[in-house]
């Protein structure tokens, strides 16, 4: 069986990530994407925008950082 790196160190590395932007987590999912398990992340800032992160759920690499302009 496969298995991903669990969901809170994820969310911890993620949050990590969005360089003290983040002022709440607005949802997180597990997806199929591209032939790799995804976590997609969305965290809320400040000034009512987004942060995106996406990360791979099997080795905890960081496939992208998408902040709202």
């Amino acid at each position: 069986p496969m298995r991903i790196i669990a969901g809170d160190v994820l969310l911890n590395f993620a949050y990590a990530q969005t360089k003290g932007k983040a002022v709440s987590l607005n949802e997180w999912a597990v997806h199929y994407d591209k032939g790799k398990i995804v976590y997609k992340v969305s965290f809320g800032t400040a000034d009512n925008k987004e942060v995106h992160v996406r990360m791979d759920a099997m080795n905890g690499k960081l496939l992208s950082v998408k902040f709202d302009d």
